[in-house]
């Protein structure tokens, strides 16, 4: 049985997850239908990771790099978080090379980016010559089968360095908008939330879940997204919120009944039902 948590959205079609049988990542494969999507891009599909924290010992590096040269994507989102020292800054590389796509590899900051990236010259000169394309409270249109697809990027929520109105000017007005950050808390801000689907990260899913309770923290900063927004697929306003588990650890390198994972998404004409539970 698959688990969601938060409220049902409309938009959800399917939501699979699999286990990768080099390790404990975890696949979840969503797929998100949209009244007005463009026909052009239906069935485009979008690779997401988040909160890798790497330093000198890397977490999940190989399995990464592996599932990462075995998926078919169109554009990939890496929601924050990279890096917990200046020591990840070669795993990253190692990763981002494995991530192919036509429409490019984007990234949005998190806090321990901009905590530790000041050390390498800053987000932008670290990690552009690696090949990711960093989106700081800035928005652009991508060409996708002769559709466009409006895409934004928030620098991180958690220590309210973003800018929605910066990052989604002009765009707000387009047939579908995505939007990377890397807190759900975003979704809580005083300004509308335009985007039609937020990807983020930074709760580790609460990176400790009990039986029947759930996560125990989420640690968004944001008053009105706790813990119920610590992991899964949610409706806030007209838009879908997905909240990824990611990678990594803080505080305490464990994780319990929260394994890591990594996302597939496919965009999908019309709107969608959650499906019934087996």
């Amino acid at each position: 049985m698959t688990v969601v948590f938060g409220a049902d959205v409309p938009a959800l079609l399917g939501r699979v997850e699999t286990r990768i049988a080099s390790g404990p990542l975890r696949h979840v494969k969503l797929e998100l239908g949209f009244e007005g999507l463009p026909p052009e891009l239906d069935g485009l599909r979008i690779g997401h990771v988040t909160d890798l924290h790497f330093g000198a010992s890397p977490r999940l590096l190989q399995p990464l790099v592996d599932w990462a040269q075995a998926q078919t994507v169109d554009l990939w989102a890496v929601t924050g978080d990279l890096l917990e020292t200046v020591d990840g800054i070669g795993p990253t590389a190692e990763l981002v090379g494995a991530l192919e796509a036509p429409l490019g590899r984007w990234f949005v900051a998190g806090n321990n980016d901009n905590r530790v990236l000041p050390e390498l010259g800053g987000v932008g000169r670290a990690l552009e010559p690696l090949g990711l394309r960093v989106l700081d409270n800035e928005g652009l249109i991508l060409k996708h089968r002769g559709g466009r697809l409006a895409l934004a990027g928030v620098d991180d929520p958690t220590r309210f360095r973003d800018d929605l109105p910066a990052a989604t000017g002009g765009l707000t007005d387009e047939p579908f908008l995505l939007l990377l950050a890397h807190s759900p808390g975003i979704a809580f801000r005083d300004d509308p939330l335009p985007p039609n689907l937020v990807l983020s990260g930074h709760t580790h899913g609460g990176q400790i879940c009990v039986p029947f309770l759930g996560p125990l923290i989420a640690r968004t900063r944001q008053p009105g997204c706790g813990r119920r927004m610590a992991a899964g697929i949610f409706q806030r306003g007209s838009s879908v919120v997905y909240v990824s588990r990611g990678i990594g650890t803080s505080l305490l390198p464990i994780r319990i009944l929260c394994p890591p994972e990594v996302t597939t998404v496919t965009l999908r004409s019309g709107r969608g039902a959650v499906p019934a539970e087996d």
